[in-house]
């Protein structure tokens, strides 16, 4: 990224613009045209900045993902009990992406689900490795007898975290409340 410099004013207006357009929009229907015209910039000050549609949605969540990995990382060890570091982080989680609808809709409707699973310089890897240390943990205190590794497990907590807040943003009939209740005891489900 900053392949280019930008006036930081205009720097986030671009983002505001990039940020509303991938929110309220799938990826394959946001052009760099419509972008650069709401953000009174040229495309081509977009492609120098950030090279290519991809990169520059990841740029401006990549603080945001930062900020929810800090803060479960925070929760977890603020707590002992494994039972309590679990409630912790989903709670955390849950209240991220809850606060932040056009975050959630821009992570779970916009990004691709390949990339939660093999893209290593992802946006959310320190995020999986959190849930992943969780789980270890889990198993190497015995509070878990399940053999099945933990990067599995994780991928399975972080599959079924992902379909549920999928069906809370597109399904109107769903709330926020029955969302979180699932969240939590099936993550502990999967996890104990």
């Amino acid at each position: 990224m900053d392949r280019r410099t930008i006036n930081p004013e205009k720097l986030n207006q671009l983002k505001k613009a990039i940020l509303s357009s991938f929110s309220d929009d799938l990826f394959h229907a946001v052009g760099i045209r419509e972008i650069a015209q709401i953000a009174q910039v040229s495309p081509k000050t977009i492609y120098k900045y950030f090279g290519d549609k991809e990169t520059m949605l990841y740029a401006c969540i990549e603080e945001e993902m930062q900020t929810l990995a800090q803060e479960i990382s925070s929760s977890v060890q603020a707590h002992s009990r494994i039972d309590d570091k679990i409630k912790a982080s989903t709670s955390v989680w849950c209240d991220f992406y809850f606060s932040n609808p056009e975050i959630a809709r821009i992570v779970f409707l916009n990004i691709p689900q390949a990339y939660w699973v093999g893209k290593e310089g992802f946006v959310q890897v320190e995020l999986h490795r959190e849930i992943i240390d969780l789980i270890r943990d889990t198993q190497n205190s015995n509070h878990s007898s399940d053999a099945t590794p933990a990067t599995l497990i994780g991928h399975s907590v972080m599959g079924l975290m992902h379909r549920l807040m999928i069906r809370w943003l597109v399904d109107e009939q769903v709330d926020e409340v029955q969302t979180r209740k699932a969240i939590s005891e099936m993550v502990a489900r999967l996890i104990l």
